[in-house]
């Protein structure tokens, strides 16, 4: 962690309803002292959840909280019009890169920036549907790359049960909702 780190910085973890819990998140923890999470709610419309989103990021930045680094664990099965889901991913992702860039606005060298975005996948060995899935994220991690250049943009798919995936149930994706809240 960097010796200037303060306690307005922070990390975000963003949980689609349907991803695994990420065996990763607990890099994310490592880079700021603080940690949010924005978890979907089930049956919630990823529209609505869209938007919480955005407004829970301009929020971090009208109060001048900075993101350190931030998570997006994608369900592979979701619900969903694939090209409205691959367009909000993309605007949520790029919203979570400039929130990323307020941090290093300053910076001398910002190819330099240790700031990073991990995207999540699951477990790999899964089904057509979840390949389809596995290939819109890696286009997307394709795009987001090409935007921020020098920053780190990650994707990763866990390797199963063994490597501390667990699916989000219902009960703990309201218990989450009911933390960020509180």
């Amino acid at each position: 962690m960097r010796a200037e780190s303060t306690r307005h910085e922070m990390t975000l973890l963003v949980i689609e309803h349907g991803a695994e819990w990420p065996a990763w998140a607990g890099l994310l923890r490592e880079l700021a002292p603080n940690c949010a999470v924005e978890a979907q709610l089930p049956r919630e419309p990823y529209e609505a959840f869209a938007e919480r989103l955005l407004v829970r990021l301009q929020r971090l930045r009208e109060q001048r909280v900075t993101l350190r680094g931030a998570g997006f664990a994608c369900a592979l099965r979701p619900y969903r019009d694939t090209d409205r889901l691959g367009e909000l991913r993309r605007t949520l992702c790029q919203q979570v890169l400039e929130r990323l860039r307020d941090r290093d606005a300053g910076a001398a060298d910002p190819q330099k920036a240790d700031e990073q975005l991990i995207i999540g996948g699951g477990d790999w060995r899964r089904g057509i549907e979840e390949a389809r899935s596995r290939a819109e994220l890696i286009a997307l991690w394709s795009d987001l790359s090409e935007l921020a250049p020098g920053r780190l943009v990650s994707l990763r798919f866990d390797e199963g049960m063994t490597s501390g995936v667990y699916p989000v149930s219902e009960s703990a994706a309201a218990l989450l909702a009911r933390a960020a809240d509180g």
